[in-house]
């Protein structure tokens, strides 16, 4: 059976890090998972950010295009 795409990603991506997440926890140390959340929640924002700048600018081509000065 083939997963859809949202299964997919849960299944193969988000579920991992939970799995990591929960380890790290339970099992190691509270600073561990702290520091695991601090990374996870550092390139997610990362990614969100490039995500909306690329969203922006293709909403908002002429506020990027040059500029000719005429005479």
């Amino acid at each position: 059976m083939i997963l859809n795409p949202i299964e997919a990603v849960c299944v193969y991506v988000v579920q991992p890090i939970i799995d990591l997440l929960a380890y790290l926890q339970n099992d190691v140390h509270y600073v561990a998972y702290l520091g695991g959340l601090a990374v996870l929640g550092m390139c997610l924002g990362l990614l969100f950010s490039i995500i909306t700048v690329l969203w922006y600018r293709s909403l908002h081509p002429e506020e990027f295009a040059k500029v000719e000065k005429g005479e």
